[in-house]
């Protein structure tokens, strides 16, 4: 009896530390969970008031263009007031994006890249008010009429219109004090009109230098001007599908006249060339020639497949199927004979050995 109750608590003895340490183990790891709950928590809130940081910069940044924007535009504005007044000068401020259009009288001789002491001037004021414009960059785009020019400096209007471009940036990066890293020149000759070339008065105004400044990824939505439109894919103009232009916020000139389409003074005096007429085909065949004849001889006829109607409908009975001619057999009464090739005479028969 005694030796029982030793076993009995040797067994005791035995399983209560072994309970214990699952009790404890098992109480350790249902509590674990709380902490990761309370540390993922904290994760999420620390993210989300970094995102809400970096909104609340992003907006103070914008605000901050947005101000350097209009300050620029009314500094503008009051600096070309002159130029302004007679429009040959006009400023537009659209929401991230500042544009100024310069009649081509304004800066440059009629022909010529070359810019006037007047246009010096002019352009020595906007180089100090955009050198205020910080991180945006600088489009510099050159526009002519429809009227073709040919010198030994400019074969076309392409070259006029990027030679007066990059007169424009090479001025203000060299004695304007802005850095040639934001400049980008562009040429579009006369095919982004902003008036008709039908008239002198459109034709003046197509003849222009715009200066845009803008954001890089303003190119592909909020362009604003005529100039940064209507790219060409494939050799043909872009669609004019393309989207509307915003309206600016402020603009010193109102709009011109809607552009009519570039017509080129070659095209349109080019007469229409008159279409031959095809000889008609004659009625009887003539002779073919002997190569062709000798070919058709040589090459034999292939057989003739059957010709088999189509299924008939539920209801129709069999379709006519044309048999095949057997071997030996001719041709039906009413198939067409084909037309052989015209064979020469049969020659004459060798005389026999021995005979002359």
């Amino acid at each position: 009896m005694r030796g029982r109750l030793l076993k009995v608590l040797m067994v005791v003895l035995v399983l209560v530390p072994v309970g214990l340490t699952a009790y404890l183990a098992n109480n350790l790891y249902h509590r674990k969970g709380v902490p990761e709950a309370l540390e993922n928590l904290t994760k999420q809130l620390f993210r989300s008031k970094e995102e809400e940081r970096k909104a609340e910069a992003r907006a103070v940044e914008l605000e901050r263009k947005a101000d350097e924007l209009q300050s620029a535009y009314d500094a503008l504005v009051a600096d070309l007031r002159g130029e302004v007044d007679s429009r040959d000068i006009r400023v537009r401020q659209f929401r991230e994006k500042l544009e100024i259009n310069f009649v081509d009288k304004v800066l440059f001789a009629s022909g010529s890249a070359e810019i006037t002491p007047r246009g010096r001037e002019i352009l020595l004021k906007v180089g100090g008010v955009l050198a205020k414009v910080r991180d945006k960059s600088i489009y510099v785009v050159g526009h002519t009429d429809s009227n073709p020019i040919h010198s030994a400096i400019y074969p076309s209007n392409w070259e006029l219109s990027a030679a007066r471009s990059a007169s424009v940036i090479r001025f203000l990066s060299e004695q304007g004090g802005l850095t040639p890293e934001r400049f980008t020149a562009m040429g579009r000759a006369f095919y982004q009109p902003v008036a008709s070339n039908a008239t002198p008065e459109g034709r003046q105004e197509n003849r222009r230098v715009d200066i845009i400044v803008a954001d890089v990824p303003l190119l592909a939505g909020e362009t604003g001007s005529e100039s940064m439109r209507g790219t060409v894919t494939g050799g043909k103009a872009a669609p004019a599908a393309a989207p509307a232009e915003p309206a600016p916020l402020r603009e010193s000139a109102p709009p011109p006249e809607p552009a009519a389409p570039p017509e080129t003074p070659a095209a349109a005096s080019r007469p229409e060339a008159p279409q031959k007429a095809e000889p008609a085909p004659s009625a009887e065949p003539g002779p073919p020639p002997p190569a062709a004849a000798a070919k058709d001889q040589a090459a034999p006829e292939p057989a003739t497949p059957p010709v088999v109607a189509p299924a008939p409908e539920p209801g129709q009975g069999a379709p006519a199927v044309s048999p095949t001619p057997e071997p030996g057999q001719g041709a039906p009464a009413d198939a067409p004979k084909p037309a052989g090739p015209d064979l020469p005479p049969a020659l004459p028969d060798k005389p026999a050995p021995g005979k002359e």
